[in-house]
């Protein structure tokens, strides 16, 4: 899987796109959004956006309990 790194420049701030042409497992998207946040935050890169696809996830957040769970065990299963 690679990505194609393109420059922009949009309103006098670059930009780079990272377009990945294959799916990306949502494991790897996410460090990859992790690393890219710590270096923009450490100001080591230019604003990245990510063009990417990974396979459908159901994300909790950072306090789940089951009544956030709208779906049966059935179907819960079944993804």
């Amino acid at each position: 899987r690679r990505a194609r790194i393109t420059p922009r420049t949009m309103s006098g701030r670059h930009l780079v796109v990272r377009v990945f042409n294959s799916m990306v497992g949502y494991g790897d998207a996410l460090a990859i959004q992790e690393s890219l946040g710590a270096a923009r935050r450490a100001s080591t890169i230019s604003d990245t956006l990510l063009v990417l696809q990974h396979a459908p996830v159901y994300t909790m957040g950072k306090r789940p309990t089951e009544h956030n769970i709208l779906a049966d065990a059935a179907r819960l299963t079944e993804l």
